[in-house]
């Protein structure tokens, strides 16, 4: 019998709870020298010069990888070449542990508006990863731009320091099934304790051949070991289709 809505958030509040382990060694070796507000220096400036088009602007190590909705581009690629001004909502997640941040966010794009999430990962103050989804009327049906500049600010809201987990650096959920759903290749790639939120991207597949593939990208807001709400940016793609980035 498939589980209701209630029953998966807990499922899903019960397996992030669950992680919470105290954060390696490893992890802290390799953290970048980029606290919060470099971070969101770093992203803002991605945005920015993503609006102008001009991906000449941005500090990249001479290996950045880039993917834009599962495919590895060149730099400047894809949604380079249409992006347009950013509309008044930004989502932020921040890991300044490993230099990473993430959000989901929208730009316009000719007459119409295009969501994105997207992924930095800073390494010796310079960009060496980004991750991009671009969903565009059509792509999904839960598509809903109107409605994103009115969404609350809960994932910019700080959690008391009582209530804060230091969570793995390891998180990973392999798959779980719902209503004949699989989710793939799930990673937890950001986890920011000062918000009590974790980003996790992954695939949904269903089984058959003629079915698709949806690719997402989710953060999830815990405190008091209880998730508070779930956002997402959802694409939906050709059965099989895949991150273009591997589990770790």
């Amino acid at each position: 019998m498939a589980p209701s809505h209630q029953a998966r958030a807990a499922a899903l509040a019960g397996l992030l709870v669950a992680g919470i382990l105290l954060c390696t060694d490893a992890s802290a070796q390799n953290a970048a020298n980029c606290d919060t507000t470099c971070l969101k220096g770093f992203m803002d400036g991605y945005i920015d010069a993503l609006s102008h088009r001009d991906a000449t602007k941005l500090p990249v190590l001479k290996e950045v990888k880039y993917t834009e909705n599962g495919r590895v581009l060149d730099l400047g690629e894809g949604f380079w070449h249409t992006a347009g001004a950013p509309i008044r909502y930004r989502d932020y997640i921040f890991d300044p542990g490993t230099g990473s941040v993430a959000a989901f966010t929208a730009l316009k794009e000719y007459d119409a508006t295009a969501e994105m999430f997207v992924r930095l990962k800073i390494t010796s103050n310079k960009i060496a990863e980004i991750e991009t989804f671009v969903v565009r009327v059509g792509d999904q049906r839960w598509f809903a731009p109107q409605n994103l500049e009115h969404m609350s600010d809960i994932l910019a809201q700080t959690v008391p320091a009582a209530e804060r987990h230091t969570w793995s650096a390891d998180l990973q959920l392999e798959r779980a099934s719902y209503k004949g759903t699989m989710v793939m290749d799930r990673r937890f790639p950001i986890v920011d304790l000062e918000h009590g939120t974790v980003l996790a991207v992954g695939t949904f597949r269903r089984d058959g051949s003629d079915t698709s593939t949806l690719l997402l990208a989710e953060m999830f807001k815990v405190t008091g070991g209880k998730l508070r709400e779930i956002r997402a940016v959802i694409l939906n793609l050709p059965n099989g289709a895949g991150t273009g980035w591997t589990a770790r």
